[in-house]
């Protein structure tokens, strides 16, 4: 499997295929690093480093890799589409039931009602026409790489606005969690303990630290004080909380 972020050339398209290698291209940079710590690979900006430097010491590896492909149940359903009020979305019966539809969106909307709700492997999508743009969506998994470098979270089951708030509260979660380990580490080698009158106060705290609690900021300010902008930006609550930063 080879992963580049651009382009390549129909010829070396042409090489990869006979020697039985599977092209991923216009992956985006963030992905590949991800990729490249989960497996162990090395990102290279040029082949002429494996012969000459690294050898096959850039190779990642990984247990399992497949495609598998869904049917965008965004935009088909299964239904009709007054079950579905203030979104642009498509009825399969309802297509499929009218005479004069073209042909393309008939393809379309038969490839949708074969996918249905199931998980199709993605080269046999391919090969059976479902894997139409528009129709589905697939995806590359890579599996079996060492858990503790790090894993995939899969969100679905929702609307697309639904899943992006659900994503932004998972990742300021997975930082907490982080957060709270790093810091009670810390204040176990310091020998910190907490003062026998402590207590917890009955109210909202806007940090995820044990020890720091932003607070309500200052009257009149507006703005993240840590971000050094000579123009920074406005809140959007007026509060300085973790979530912010």
């Amino acid at each position: 499997l080879v992963l580049v972020r651009r382009s390549v050339s129909r010829k070396a398209q042409e090489l990869l295929l006979k020697a039985d290698v599977v092209l991923m291209q216009h992956v985006k940079p963030h992905l590949m690093q991800r990729i490249a710590r989960q497996t162990g690979g090395t990102i290279i900006s040029s082949t002429d480093h494996v012969w000459n430097k690294f050898g096959l010491r850039v190779l990642g590896r990984c247990h399992r890799f497949r495609l598998v492909t869904f049917r965008d149940n965004e935009v088909w359903v299964d239904t009709k589409m007054e079950d579905f009020p203030g979104r642009a979305v498509k009825s399969i019966p309802l297509l499929l039931s009218e005479k004069s539809l073209p042909n393309h969106e008939r393809q379309a909307a038969l490839a949708a009602e074969k996918l249905g709700e199931d998980v199709l492997d993605g080269s046999q999508a391919v090969k059976m026409g479902l894997a139409k743009r528009g129709v589905a969506l697939s995806y590359v998994l890579l599996e079996g790489c060492p858990k503790h470098l790090g894993c995939t979270v899969v969100l679905r089951g929702a609307s697309t606005v639904a899943l992006k708030q659900v994503k932004r509260v998972l990742r300021f979660l997975v930082n907490v969690a982080y957060n709270l380990k790093l810091e009670t580490c810390y204040l176990r080698e310091r020998c910190a303990f907490i003062p026998p009158t402590f207590q917890v106060q009955q109210k909202h705290l806007d940090s995820s630290s044990l020890c720091v609690d932003y607070g309500i900021p200052p009257s009149g300010r507006k703005i993240r004080p840590w971000n050094g902008s000579s123009q920074p930006e406005t809140s959007i609550s007026g509060e300085v909380t973790a979530f912010d930063h």
